[in-house]
């Protein structure tokens, strides 16, 4: 987790989808007990489809009532080229630890059944 949080990935606001997979290509490298072809270029339309979806829900999941509306909005912006993830706001550090911890449990299984990590422990970060 804190790699996703480090100030690197978050000073432009946004732990976007394509810190994520840079995140998990070197996850890959650092932690896997497979193969990882030695880059971390990996892209986020790369990755399985099940962990793009995780991303997008979890990214949309304090949304509660307006769900729907945001995983429609991240969907435009992802076909327009655009950057989406979970926001960085000032004074809101404690909600976005847990939605970034949410989201490493939430995904463990599709990253391990990626490769990206060998199977020991629950979470990705």
């Amino acid at each position: 987790m804190s790699s996703l949080l480090a100030s690197s990935v978050t000073e432009d606001g946004i732990i976007s989808q394509i810190d994520f997979a840079k995140f998990l290509g070197r996850l890959c490298i650092e932690r896997s007990e497979g193969d990882c072809d030695g880059s971390s270029g990996i892209a986020f339309e790369e990755l399985n489809v099940n962990l793009q979806l995780q991303f997008i829900l979890d990214v949309c999941s304090h949304r509660k009532g307006e769900k729907e509306v945001c995983i429609e909005h991240l969907q435009t912006m992802w076909r327009e080229g655009d950057e989406f993830g979970f926001v960085v706001a000032s004074g809101e550090q404690q909600r976005l630890r847990q939605q970034v911890k949410d989201f490493c449990l939430d995904s463990y299984q599709y990253a391990l059944d990626m490769g990206f990590i060998g199977g020991h422990g629950r979470s990705i970060c």
